[in-house]
Order: C-alpha cells, then structure tokens, then sequence
C-alpha cells in the first residue's frame, strides 16, 4: 500500500459523502494504491452511518468508530495506527485544504522530509491563500495561540494547525506512540516529536477555504492553550522517550 489518507469527523454528516467522493476522484487517477480511512468521532448525526456506506460502496474505504467524542487528536492517532501506507496523509472532512494538495508534497518526501505539512501563513510558505477567511476573532484566536506556542517552544513554525499533514512510515512509526494529545494541539505534539526523533519537517503553501460548518469554537482555543501547557512540561520532564 503506497498511501493512506486519514479523515476524522465529527458530526460531518452535511459534506462528508460529498467530500470523501471528492477525494476518491482525486485517488483513482493516480497511478499507485491507496486507502481512505474515515474515523467517526463519536458523532452524534448520521455521520457514522455515512462512512459505513461508503465503506460498504467502494473497496477502497474503511470506517473507523469511536465509541464517544475523544478529540480531532484522538481520531487522527486512530487512523495513523491503523494505516498500512507508506505515506500517511490526514486532512479534514470539510475539505478545507483540497487533497490535490498531495502533489506539492512528493519531492519533498523523496528528498528526505518525514513529515510534510501545509501553511496557510505567508511567513511560512510563499504563495499560500486564503479564498475565505476565518472570522476576525478565530484568526485573533490563532495568531495569539501561534505566539504563545513559540514562546514556551522551540517551534518557529507560524502555523502548526493546518488540518493537511503527511507522514512517511518510518516518522508515523516514531510519532504515533508517543502522542497523547486528544484535543487540537496534537500537531504541535507531532511537529515536537517529529524534531525530536530527527525527521525533518517541510511545509507547503496551501490554499485554503474557511468552512462555515466549522466546529471549532472559543472553547476549543482555551483547550488547546491547556494542552501546549502539557506539552511544555511533558518535553521538560522527559515524558515522551522510545
């Protein structure tokens, strides 16, 4: 299996059909196997009986199911433990970041990255867009979470939260047990763990469309600010070891 693509969701049940056949179109054309897992968050609309069918439709998907809501993080681990790639790319069920992405990733791969992720900031990357915009109080939100991020660690990176990341086998295999973070802050976790374990991280520039089903709220910032706080003390304290 050359690639498996991870896309959590929680009570998605408005675009992920259409949006999983939107990434199926994308993975027939290309020229190597691959695998689409959807891991249902423990959703409480019809998004689990969604995944179900589609799994039952094309041989290709497989549905995972969460017992109760554990977390974007929690999902995603899911997902990575349970893909057979030898890439591994999650990316949201609201297709915020389009899968065509993928492309931009491969040279980098080839070249040595474990983990290739995308920006949606201008000082990361060059040529990154936004056709829709977040709110003004989210992108507040972010850009203070950003700073607080790299003032407790060594993260220069301005946008660890971009829902389009992927990893090689070798890196996924390092990363994926030591992660812990449930919540929105498990991409700082795996970029922390990726620096520590020694595979490098590349970015891409993304396009980006801000969803209007989003389901990120002010809550979710002030968890997130909570678990970097966790991952500070865990990093000091020798928490994550192989």
């Amino acid at each position: 299996m050359h690639l498996s693509v991870i896309v959590p969701a929680y009570n998605e049940e408005s675009c992920l059909e259409k949006n999983i056949i939107e990434y199926l179109n994308y993975l027939h054309k290309l020229s190597f196997g691959s695998e689409l897992i959807i891991v249902n968050d423990g959703s409480t609309d019809s998004t689990g009986k969604i995944a179900d069918n589609l799994a039952q439709i094309y041989d290709t998907v497989r549905a995972m199911h969460l017992e109760k809501n554990q977390g974007k993080g929690a999902a995603v681990r899911a997902g990575l433990r349970r893909a057979q790639g030898k890439y591994r790319l999650f990316l949201d069920a609201d297709s915020s970041t389009s899968i065509d992405h993928l492309e931009k990733t491969w040279d980098l791969l080839e070249k040595g990255a474990g983990l290739v992720i995308g920006s949606r900031s201008k000082r990361d990357a060059e040529n990154t867009e936004q056709k829709i915009t977040q709110p003004l109080w989210k992108r507040f939100c972010g850009l203070a979470g950003n700073r607080l991020i790299r003032s407790l660690t060594d993260c220069d990176i301005k946008d660890t939260q971009c829902g389009f990341k992927i990893l090689t086998e070798a890196a996924a295999r390092d990363i994926v047990p030591e992660m812990t973070i449930n919540g929105f802050a498990f991409d700082l976790e795996m970029l922390m763990l990726a620096k520590k374990y020694g595979h490098n991280t590349a970015i891409i520039p993304v396009n980006w469309v801000n969803s209007p089903d989003s389901k990120v709220k002010i809550k979710n910032y002030l968890d997130t600010l909570a678990e970097v706080l966790q991952i500070k003390w865990r990093l000091q304290n020798g928490f994550y070891n192989k």
